[in-house]
C-alpha cells in the first residue's frame, strides 16, 4: 500500500508543476493574456502568484512536506480558477464551450481528489505529515 500511495504522491502533483512552472513562471506572457481575456481579475499579479503556489504545494507533496497543506493549496487554486476560466456556458461556439467544459469537470474532479488527500492520517515515506 506504501507504494500505491507515493505513486498518487507523485502522479497528482506532476500537472500542478508543469502547469505552474512553464505556463504561470516560465510562460507568463501568455497565461496572462489568457486570463486577461477570461477576464480574470489581475492576471499580471495573480498569475506568477498562482505559479509559485503550485510548483511549491507539488514539490511539499512530493517530499511529504505538509502534504494536507499542499493538497488544500491546490484546492484553493482550482477554485476560482475553475469557475473564471473554464466558463463553458453561453459560450456560442459549441467546440469551445466542448473544450471548457472537459477542462470544468477535469478541475473539479481534481479539486474532488484534492479534498481525499486531506483526509489522509498517514503518509508513508513523508518528511513532515
Amino acid at each position: 500500500m506504501n507504494a500505491v500511495s507515493l505513486l498518487g504522491r507523485i502522479l497528482f502533483p506532476a500537472a500542478f508543476f508543469t502547469a505552474g512552472l512553464f505556463g504561470h513562471l516560465l510562460g507568463t506572457k501568455g497565461t496572462v493574456a489568457y486570463a486577461r481575456a477570461a477576464g480574470a481579475p489581475l492576471p499580471d499579479v495573480l498569475v506568477p502568484l498562482a505559479g509559485v503556489v503550485i510548483v511549491a504545494a507539488s514539490i511539499m507533496m512530493w517530499l511529504g512536506i505538509k502534504p494536507r497543506l499542499a493538497a488544500l493549496a491546490m484546492f484553493l487554486f482550482l477554485l476560482p480558477t475553475t469557475f473564471i476560466m473554464h466558463r463553458f456556458w453561453g459560450l456560442s461556439d459549441p467546440m469551445t464551450a466542448m473544450m471548457q467544459q472537459t477542462q470544468f469537470m477535469k478541475n473539479t474532479s481534481l479539486m474532488g481528489a484534492a479534498l481525499l488527500i486531506m483526509t489522509i492520517e498517514k503518509w508513508p515515506l513523508a518528511v513532515k505529515p
